[in-house]
């Protein structure tokens, strides 16, 4: 458990830095400079394979934070996201396993690059990343609490109200055991 709450602290502090540095450059008058991001996401998640046969579903949430760096004059942006979801569960397909629910932590990096279309505020995105998965019970089949992987997704944000945006992504992730899920992301973002 003590590890558990070593690596939340070590996101939420990333989360911190990047908001705070993010926060910097956007007093800049510069439209090319780097701008901080920070906000709230809540996954679904549909567990495939040996998993998905035990625990077939999920969900989890948490806060995420990263930088904006626009390329030139063009309508892409590139950006660098962290994420920690510090609560999460995955709940038993059927009643005979021990644990009815696994109680579960997700940290993530990501690089992401976005395009605006249409009109300025619409924007489709594609990122791909690391992600380390800790659960509090060992989670079958493997019966391990710490997962390495990667993931990857395409998604669509819309700002709205002004520095606020919303978004929703589809991802895909697979972990280093094998493990595989599918994801619909969704988050609500606030630039500064």
């Amino acid at each position: 458990m003590r590890g558990r709450g070593a690596s939340l602290i070590a996101a939420l502090s990333m989360c911190g830095a990047a908001a705070g540095s993010g926060s910097a450059a956007a007093d800049s008058d510069d439209p090319s400079a780097a701008s901080g991001r920070f906000g709230f996401t809540i996954v679904g998640r549909y567990n495939r394979g040996d998993l998905g046969e035990l625990y077939r579903a999920g969900f989890l949430w948490g806060v995420h934070a990263g930088l904006d760096k626009p390329v030139g004059d063009s309508q892409w942006t590139v950006r660098l996201r962290w994420t920690a979801l510090v609560r999460g569960y995955y709940f038993a397909s059927d009643d005979s396993q021990v644990e009815s629910t696994i109680d579960l932590t997700e940290v993530d990096l990501a690089v992401s690059a976005s395009h605006t279309f249409l009109r300025p505020g619409q924007r489709l995105f594609g990122n791909a990343g690391a992600v380390l998965l800790l659960s509090k019970l060992p989670i079958p089949p493997t019966d391990d609490r710490r997962y390495l992987g990667w993931f990857a997704g395409l998604g669509f944000e819309r700002t709205a109200l002004g520095e606020w945006a919303w978004s929703v992504e589809a991802r895909y992730s697979r972990l280093d055991t094998g493990l595989a899920n599918l994801n619909l992301v969704g988050g609500m973002t606030a630039g500064f």
